[in-house]
This record gives C-alpha cells, sequence and structure tokens, in this order.
C-alpha cells in the first residue's frame, strides 16, 4: 500500500481517467450534451484500452532451497495489445469528436 494516496493516481492513471470518463459521460448525458458525453466516453475507452495494456504481473525473486517461493515482487507492466491499442484508438477519436463539437457548437 502507497503512503500517498495520489501516488496511486500518478502510477495507474487510467484507473483515474476512467472514473472522470463516467463522471463526465453522467453529467452530459443528464444535461443532453453530445460533445461532452462523446469526451466522457472517449475518457472511459483510453482508461479501459490502458487498463487491457497493462496487466498485473508477479515475479518470484526469492526461492529457497526446497523450491518454495519466499518473495515475490508484484508490479503493472505496459504491454500492448490488439484490443487494447484498438480502445485506445477509438477513445481518442471519440475524445477528438467531443472536444471539436463542444468548441464548435
Amino acid at each position: 500500500m502507497a503512503d500517498n494516496p495520489l501516488s496511486l493516481v500518478s502510477e495507474r492513471w487510467y484507473i483515474a481517467a476512467i472514473a472522470a470518463g463516467v463522471a463526465l459521460a453522467g453529467a452530459a448525458l443528464a444535461a443532453g450534451h453530445g460533445g461532452a458525453l462523446c469526451l466522457g466516453v472517449g475518457f472511459v475507452l483510453v482508461g479501459v484500452g490502458e487498463f487491457v495494456n497493462t496487466p498485473r504481473i508477479s515475479v518470484p525473486t526469492h526461492v529457497d532451497g526446497w523450491g518454495q517461493v519466499r518473495q515475490m515482487v508484484t508490479g503493472y507492466v505496459r504491454r500492448p495489445n490488439p484490443f487494447g491499442i484498438a480502445l485506445d484508438i477509438i477513445g481518442v477519436l471519440m475524445g477528438g469528436v467531443g472536444i471539436v463539437r463542444i468548441a464548435l457548437f
């Protein structure tokens, strides 16, 4: 567990992007604002795409003489896959459409 709660946001920013996108999309849906809805859905798609691209990895670092794992290192390593990249691209396009709709309409 991190001592600073903001370190979770800086290390795994895509979770914050999902939360912000859901909040923005919900507010835009309630207000009937299509541009902000596109922007919020774009945030959610990019966040989910990065969540898919960054799996949790556990690697044993110490094995005793009996073959038992005594220490593990766990982290999040970016390993892009086609589904995650597709979600990122669609999310960026949706966000761009949302920004254009907000700016022009």
